[in-house]
């Protein structure tokens, strides 16, 4: 509980009637956008037609050529299904999970892909604000409306990560699971071992390492060692010759792309953005010692990682939307503290805030605001006995 002398809010004006009613106008919009661009939406499916072509190449045998640039990366090769796709850079254990999309034709996987991924995330958030604002935030948080205009892998990668969260202290194994499962996007699960330590959930922490175990040991037996070395040149490719994964990007929210936005070289970017990391591992280990709820700590940790990543772009923000929703449910079970409800708006907002003040004023927010939310939290947890 928040001690005494503490100023709070029992009823602010983040009210549930009011998330419904910008909810709802947030979600038309969505749908509408979403409609009159469907057939851009369908011949320009990102993160989605990468794993449905590498699911289709590994399919046959080949897993090793989905790092083949030559063949299979953006502008660089041929056409596939229709049009060029980016150079795929998940591990090859990542194939396993879309193995199953190359057994259906494009447009069924492609509506499979949607669904299974905005209903995982609906079927978790709806059990921390109920179904009618889990189903408005869904379609309609920015980050979400940007995941399914590209069809990309946040809703995915959301469901990993809360639903690891959320079970933790109940079953720690399924926790585990979550999270090694979330591998295939390392960037997005950074903090966790500093939190699982801090926190002392070592069965956690044992069950995520089994399962990353085990992913790599199906993987080498399905594919072949001859597919993680192609992986592993790939990735240096990524980090040292293309020039797209190191550009600037007003569609991220991390330190990095910040300092490289404003015009500042690569080495001082990267330098910021490790001491920012430090800086946000250090404040997870403070709450995730502290006798925090877990709303409070699962949101730190959300919040954290995408000051501690230096790569992530607006659909990885999907996880951003239950950071939202802890705070929020912190806030409505003992008060908010002052400034936690203009955080939980900043929550819902942060990629189209980062995107907006990046694109117009040159001087992208999002780090900013994410690192007062971060310290909002802080205070909430220092305030919890």
């Amino acid at each position: 509980m928040i001690v005494a002398n503490q100023d709070v809010t029992q009823v602010g004006w983040l009210t549930r009637e009011r998330l419904m009613l910008w909810g709802s106008a947030f979600a038309f919009a969505s749908l509408i956008y979403l409609g009159i661009n469907l057939p851009y939406v369908v011949v320009s499916t990102g993160d989605f037609a990468i794993n449905y072509t590498g699911a289709n190449v590994a399919l046959w045998g080949h897993a090793a050529a989905v790092y083949d640039n030559s063949v299979f990366g953006s502008g660089l090769g041929p056409k596939v299904v229709g049009w060029k796709i980016g150079p795929y850079a998940n591990p090859p254990f990542a194939l396993l999970f879309v193995l199953p999309l190359a057994l259906l034709p494009f447009i069924v996987a492609l509506i499979a892909w949607t669904l299974a991924g905005a209903g995982l995330c609906l079927a978790l958030l709806s059990r921390l604000v109920g179904w009618r604002v889990a189903s408005l935030a869904v379609l309609g948080a920015p980050a979400a409306f940007f995941n399914l205009y590209f069809a990309q892998t946040g809703f995915f990668s959301a469901g990993l990560l809360a639903g690891g969260l959320l079970v933790m202290e109940r079953r720690p194994i399924v926790a585990g699971i979550c999270f090694g499962s979330l591998a295939y996007k390392p960037q997005l699960g950074l903090l966790l071992p500093v939190a699982l330590a801090a926190g002392g959930y070592l069965r956690v922490f044992v069950s995520a390492t089994a399962t990353i175990a085990v992913l790599v040991i199906a993987s080498l037996a399905l594919f072949g060692s001859v597919a993680w070395i192609a992986f592993f040149h790939q990735i240096e490719f990524l980090f040292h010759g293309n020039a797209l994964v190191m550009a600037p990007s007003i569609r991220s929210v991390t330190v990095y792309q910040a300092a490289r936005v404003m015009g500042t070289g690569r080495g001082f970017a990267l330098t910021m953005q490790a001491v920012s990391a430090i800086c946000a591992a250090v404040v997870i280990i403070i709450i995730w010692r502290r006798p925090a709820t877990m709303e409070v700590r699962s949101a730190a940790v959300v919040t954290a990682t995408f000051l501690a990543t230096f790569y992530a772009l607006d659909y990885d923000t999907v996880i951003l939307i239950f950071a939202a929703a802890w705070l929020w449910r912190a806030g409505i079970q003992t008060g908010f503290l002052p400034w936690e409800q203009l955080a939980t708006v900043t929550l819902l907002i942060c990629p189209a805030l980062a995107i907006i003040s990046g694109g117009l004023l040159g001087v992208p927010f999002g780090p900013v605001a994410l690192w007062l939310i971060l310290l909002v939290l802080l205070r909430r947890a220092m305030s919890e006995m």
